[in-house]
């Protein structure tokens, strides 16, 4: 526990050191976060949020509305959600498909309900990748011990094409479910060497498929949503999207061709021409927070209590121990946003 907080607190003073960002042009996703919380709850304030969070409550454990309880919950941990995790709680999930139940173990656990090991047990693997993919997501984000994470990743690592990258149907990978796998392996890849080459193998693919434009497709159509995707898969590895050569295209980034979609309203198209559709807004509002987050240095999306790490994967971590990293985990991640509100006080960027 010592060596957890010493070296917490080492990488909190070197982040305090650091000097100013220099301008770039690049989209301002600060913006285009407080834009999108402004269309949904009306206002930016913590009651503004609360009281959407109250509103969509009769909806929890339905999609869009968990992904933006969810990306909320991240944003503003001020406003409590009380009621929304009050209707999780109660929400019969008995007939929901594997990754649906995955999806509200998620919402729960940013809920502060970390009981989401027999879910992820009873439903990994049971409908295809995605449910390799969601199962590891959500047992990671509440650092679940009871879980067999090697099984759990060799099925995703399995599910790989020959080429690389990950689809559902056909010989060709598929940009967002390549872009979903490389989310979930993202915490092992200095783990496993088998994870590092899969993932190297689909960063590869994504470099490749990316358009023109920056942005990405499926079915042969641009979209919000892939190219959100992939925007959140690279963040979750730390590569910054708007920096890194592989995937820029013509001057564009991924990080560009997300901003694009925004329709002026604080919400997001699913296509250039489309109207503002909410499946695209949770994903944009989702895989922005998540590179606001990567910039930031507080930890990738979908790990409130921190990553995992190698005893977890082996599975020897214990349940008081898994404890101590959530309690670790969270004061971390408290202490560098703690840091971000002072230096933003100070007029400094760090």
């Amino acid at each position: 526990m010592k060596m957890i907080i010493s070296a917490a607190l080492a990488l909190l003073f070197v982040l305090s050191l650091a000097a100013p960002a220099s301008a770039a042009a690049h989209p301002d996703v600060g913006a285009l976060l407080g834009g999108t919380v402004r269309a949904l709850c009306g206002g930016t304030d913590n009651d503004s949020v609360e009281a959407y969070l109250d509103s969509i409550a009769p909806d929890a454990g339905t999609t869009p509305t968990d992904w933006f309880f969810i990306t909320l919950r991240i944003l503003r941990p001020g406003p409590t959600g009380k009621r929304y995790a009050k209707a999780l709680k109660d929400f019969d999930a008995s007939s929901e498909n594997a990754v649906s139940r995955q999806r509200i173990a998620l919402a729960k656990v940013f809920a502060g309900d970390l009981a989401c090991a027999d879910t992820v047990n009873e439903t990994a693997g049971k409908l295809g990748v995605m449910s390799w993919i969601w199962a590891l997501i959500t047992a990671d984000a509440a650092l679940a011990t009871g879980v067999d994470r090697s099984a759990i990743v060799s099925g995703i690592v399995g599910a790989a094409l020959p080429a690389g990258g990950w689809t559902l149907f056909g010989a060709a990978a598929d940009v967002d479910v390549t872009a979903m796998a490389i989310t979930a392996l993202s915490p092992y890849v200095d783990l496993d060497p088998a994870v590092a080459s899969a993932v190297d193998a689909g960063l590869g693919i994504l470099s490749a498929r990316q358009n023109a434009d920056g942005g990405y497709s499926s079915m042969g159509a641009a979209n919000c949503e892939s190219a959100s995707q992939v925007l959140l898969a690279l963040s979750s590895l730390g590569i910054d999207a708007a920096a890194d050569p592989r995937f820029i295209k013509n001057g564009s980034s991924v990080l560009d061709a997300v901003a694009s979609f925004a329709d002026g309203s604080g919400l997001f198209r699913h296509s250039a021409d489309g109207g503002a559709d909410y499946n695209a807004t949770a994903q944009a509002f989702y895989a922005l927070t998540a590179y606001r987050m990567m910039k930031n240095a507080e930890g990738r999306l979908f790990e409130p209590y921190g990553a995992p790490n190698a005893e977890l994967y082996a599975g020897t971590l214990s349940a008081s121990d898994a404890a101590t990293m959530r309690c670790a985990g969270r004061l971390c991640r408290l202490l560098v946003r703690m840091i971000r509100s002072v230096a933003a006080v100070c007029g400094a960027e760090v």
